[in-house]
């Protein structure tokens, strides 16, 4: 093995021989000794090659991290439709759920009937109570309610932070009475007994 040399890890030149070990000079550089004989150059590209690969390989692991969390903290918080899901969906989405909900309200009607629409005389009576109940229902709180209303009452209802944990359900409900003339007392005594409950689900 030659002699060591000296060298300037900024320029990669061979300053020259010594037997010391790592000196500082008068610009701040710092060299290293060396054998003569060593390959300086490919040395140092391979070094900064695999600082490269490490750096890489951290900012994946970050990003890996975060996309693999995403879904599972997306789906935490919007599994529960509330407040916080209605406000966190656009206006066309909204219109869609809405849709949806009142077409739901029918097909919930079908079903209360299935089992009480059999040919003996109880189920017939109940029958007789249940449809006009559900009709006088629909034709008082959603006969002349458009969708875009309802989801303004929505919007406006959820304004309101302390109602944000209320169902949607809950506060499609609330709302249909707020816009059918419910008297203001009896609309707050409602929405405060939905907000309690809400609190404990």
């Amino acid at each position: 093995m030659g002699d060591p040399v000296k060298v300037n890890l900024h320029s990669r030149r061979i300053l020259g021989p010594t037997n010391k070990g790592a000196v500082v000079d008068a610009d701040g550089d710092t060299r290293y000794d060396v054998p003569r004989d060593a390959d300086v150059r490919p040395a140092l590209l391979n070094a900064r090659c695999d600082m490269k690969l490490i750096r890489a390989a951290q900012i994946v692991l970050v990003m890996l991290c975060v996309f693999l969390t995403a879904p599972l903290t997306r789906n935490q918080e919007f599994s529960r439709r509330d407040g916080n899901w209605w406000r966190g969906i656009n206006r066309v989405d909204k219109a869609y759920y809405l849709a949806g909900f009142i077409d739901g309200l029918e097909l919930g009607n079908r079903w209360s009937l299935v089992e009480i629409a059999k040919n003996d005389k109880a189920n017939k009576e109940d029958s007789q109570r249940v449809t006009p109940a559900f009709s006088s229902q629909r034709n008082k709180y959603l006969a002349n309610v458009t969708h875009i209303q309802l989801s303004d009452g929505l919007d406006a209802f959820y304004g309101d932070a302390t109602n944000r944990t209320i169902l949607l359900h809950d506060a499609v409900w609330l709302v249909l009475n707020q816009i059918a003339g419910t008297p203001e007392a009896e609309m707050q005594a409602l929405i405060e007994s939905f907000r309690k409950s809400a609190a404990t689900e």
